[in-house]
């Protein structure tokens, strides 16, 4: 499968993964125009449907990404053609987010990076201190994921990585509102 319809297809099952997660019709999380190439931040983003009150409420500006592998040991190298790939899908959806922010998105204030590499589970990526800070609440990480710390020191940034069926049990659309709303 060519990289472009693999990631493609990954989207469009996040997508449904969403609807389930938010507990929505299905089709009311999609691709969004041009996968966050547009007007639209992001790769997936709710849809209005008819059953809807009103537009679905989404604190999030997801990156999907899809590989074959990748290699983690490239976050010990100094060489700058050899940058993690994590690292740059987190300054991707932190452009999209300054994006959306400049677009008026004011509910879309959580950056999730969520990967898959081939063998292995879907797994996602999120900034602690950005929910903590964004939060109405104080946040108890600890013991919450099976986690792996990825630290940029380069800009000074601590990210979790966890899997992804972790995050949507602990994050819960209820708990997310409370937290975020």
């Amino acid at each position: 499968m060519n990289p472009k319809n693999k990631g493609s297809s990954f989207e469009r099952l996040i997508s449904k993964e969403c609807d389930v997660w938010w507990g929505e019709v299905p089709g009311t999380f999609w691709r969004t125009k041009i996968s966050g190439g547009s007007d639209e931040p992001g790769d997936i983003a709710p849809r209005y449907r008819p059953q809807h009150a009103s537009i679905v409420w989404w604190p999030f500006i997801i990156e999907c990404k899809h590989y074959k592998s990748i290699n983690i040991l490239n976050l010990f190298r100094t060489e700058k053609h050899k940058e993690n790939h994590l690292l740059k899908w987190w300054k991707q959806s932190t452009k999209e987010q300054k994006e959306a922010i400049k677009l008026g998105y004011t509910s879309s204030i959580l950056r999730l990076v969520i990967f898959k590499i081939n063998t292995y589970p879907i797994l996602c990526m999120f900034s602690p201190e950005e929910f903590q800070n964004k939060s109405k609440e104080n946040i108890n990480f600890i013991n919450s994921f099976t986690t792996q710390l990825l630290i940029d020191r380069k800009n000074q940034e601590v990210f979790v990585i966890t899997r992804f069926e972790d995050f949507k049990e602990f994050f819960t659309k209820e708990k997310l509102e409370r937290l975020f709303k």
